[in-house]
């Protein structure tokens, strides 16, 4: 009995040991914690990788201007997109790289007697994809029919993938006496400091009243976004918003030739748009349909010849759309903005959906004469016309334009009839790298 007792009597010792060990543990934590939780932070890092289910648009911003990369309804977050964030004492969330400056900001605002608050911060997929229903379902509960309730629901809650809450670098920030995230939050001191000031903290005003049909987001008096100091200033001081400082920086860095001569790799698209005064040399061609259309004369010969192979293997192709003139793409830019004005949607919605479909005048490859849209006539199906041309286009100098696994780089949406001649060693080097123009001229 003696031993069965030193043994219990051990073991009793042995576990109350243990539990006082667990009780220190757990007082030094808490009490670690609260001495080094500052007034918006703690700092608490931790690696967050994002992979949206969408079809995402691949920023090619280059991780020496992470703070530069653009997320709106037409350029996704990249599939591996990774950040580093930091945790807010109030449990949100930003990119640890962008930390420090918006503690001073945060800072310096309370200094002035005003008490700024952070509402929403680092968002993950999940998050952005509840945020976006409950928007649709509010208006489809108002009577909008589901495709006009989401299109108005992503100019206020972004579709996933689309947000710049998933990037750490966006902040809402509101008054802590008015927390409702309306128009009357730019009339409180704290918004009206933090417009005047924020720059100075390399943080702009994500979506300012005026530049809803750029960004693609109604106006949003709290939103604010962290782009560095020098962007910050620059956009401040233009008040411009992150849309029109990249495009400046492309026009800057990427001028865009007045000539197709030798040009046929030309690269166009939003952020490389063509110059005003770009020219090129056309002839007719007969689109198959009994319509004259133009293409650009360097292709003339090679898109004659794809047809005539293409009939040989009994495929008969047509063209649907070929060069169109400056003055063509804005009136079919703005005939899809009527479209949707006239489905009920609002001026600047319309614009904002009509950009993801219908490239803006100066903006459109068919600008260079150097495009094709393919269609197909008799009982030749779409299946495969597009299925010839994928297979065989490469030969005459065409290249598939926006394959569906590249919407992350071309920022278009997947369009089996656009095909783009580059000439046919280029094509050919795409074809058998499974790669798109911006992938090659990289």
């Amino acid at each position: 009995m003696k031993k069965r007792y030193k043994i219990k009597k051990s073991f009793t010792l042995f576990t109350v040991i243990i539990l006082m060990l667990i009780v220190i543990g757990i007082i030094y934590t808490v009490a670690y914690n609260l001495l080094n939780i500052s007034n918006d932070t703690k700092d608490m890092n931790y690696n967050s990788s994002e992979s949206s289910t969408l079809s995402e648009t691949q920023n090619t911003t280059s991780s020496n201007n992470w703070n530069l990369i653009l997320v709106n309804p037409w350029n996704r977050l990249p599939n591996n997109f990774k950040i580093e964030l930091t945790l807010l004492s109030n449990g949100h969330s930003i990119d640890k790289r962008a930390y420090s400056n918006l503690q001073k900001m945060m800072d310096d605002c309370r200094n002035q007697g005003l008490s700024p608050v952070i509402c929403s911060s680092y968002r993950t997929t999940e998050k952005q994809q509840s945020l976006y229903n409950q928007e649709v379902r509010g208006y489809i509960s108002q009577g909008n029919d589901k495709k006009t309730a989401e299109a108005k629901a992503a100019m206020w809650v972004a579709i996933p993938g689309t947000s710049e809450h998933q990037t750490g670098l966006a902040v809402d920030i509101v008054a802590k006496s008015y927390q409702t995230l309306d128009k009357k939050q730019e009339n409180t001191a704290e918004q009206k400091w933090l417009m005047k000031n924020s720059y100075k903290y390399g943080f702009i005003l994500r979506f300012p009243s005026d530049k809803s049909e750029l960004t693609g987001i109604n106006y949003e008096p709290w939103h604010y976004r962290y782009v560095g100091e020098k962007a910050a200033k620059e956009i401040y001081e233009k008040k411009i918003c992150l849309e029109e400082y990249l495009k400046s920086l492309n026009n800057n860095n990427n001028k865009n030739s007045d000539s197709i001569t030798n040009n046929k790799l030309i690269l166009v698209n939003s952020d490389h748009p063509l110059s005003k005064n770009y020219t090129v040399d056309l002839v007719n061609i007969d689109n198959k349909k009994g319509v004259t259309v133009q293409v650009a004369k360097e292709i003339n010969e090679s898109l004659i010849d794809l047809m005539k192979e293409a009939e040989n293997s009994n495929i008969k192709l047509c063209i649907n759309a070929a060069y169109r003139s400056y003055e063509q793409q804005q009136k079919l830019f703005d005939e899809r903005v009527n479209k949707y004005v006239n489905e009920g949607l609002s001026t600047t919605l319309a614009k904002a959906q009509t950009i993801k479909w219908v490239a803006l005048p100066g903006e459109s490859e068919h600008e260079t004469g150097l495009a094709i849209d393919f269609g197909v006539l008799g009982d030749t199906t779409w299946e495969q016309g597009y299925s010839w041309l994928e297979k065989n286009a490469f030969k005459f100098g065409f290249i598939y334009r926006y394959p569906k696994d590249k919407i992350n780089i071309t920022k278009i949406s997947n369009e089996p009839w656009h095909y783009r001649y580059v000439g046919i060693d280029a094509a050919k080097e795409m074809k058998e790298k499974k790669i798109c123009l911006e992938e090659y001229l990289k």
